[in-house]
């Protein structure tokens, strides 16, 4: 399958500081995949969370990086380290938003967005097929 060029739709690095996370978690609630995001802010002088909220989820991966990727998703060797990146010529969100379209009942059908993200100091890697996100605002963890 192929992806397409990337573009950034979200550069944590204007609010994560220049260590990066402290650590990530991942859990669902419904069809929502929520990333958590830990980090220190040295302006507060304290731990403080963010959430990533993926909304109406069809598909989920993570996996440690540098390693082996399971998904066979052509990216064309593009660079997008450290951003959430959206895919958009998808072919899987292509695929998702087709079956969608075809299979919806009551004539809802959904639009489906390819999203991805490596968090460099976790060493951690994700990409899930969803309609969309949003980020929370920073609070204390």
């Amino acid at each position: 399958m192929e992806s397409g060029r990337p573009i950034v739709v979200l550069d944590p690095h204007d609010w994560l500081p220049g260590q990066g996370e402290t650590s990530v978690a991942f859990r669902s609630d419904d069809l929502d995949w929520i990333v958590e995001i830990k980090y220190h802010d040295v302006s507060r002088a304290g731990l403080l969370k963010r959430e990533l909220r993926f909304h109406g989820v069809c598909c989920f991966y993570e996996a440690l990086f540098p390693g082996p990727q399971l998904l066979t998703i052509d990216r064309g060797g593009v660079d997008r380290l450290g951003a959430l990146v959206e895919y958009l010529q998808s072919d899987a969100a292509l695929a998702w938003t087709q079956y969608w379209q075809q299979n919806s009942p009551g004539g809802r059908s959904r639009v489906v967005k390819h999203f991805s993200m490596i968090f460099l100091a976790e060493n951690v890697a994700f990409e899930t097929l969803a309609e969309g996100f949003v980020l929370t605002d920073p609070v204390p963890a």
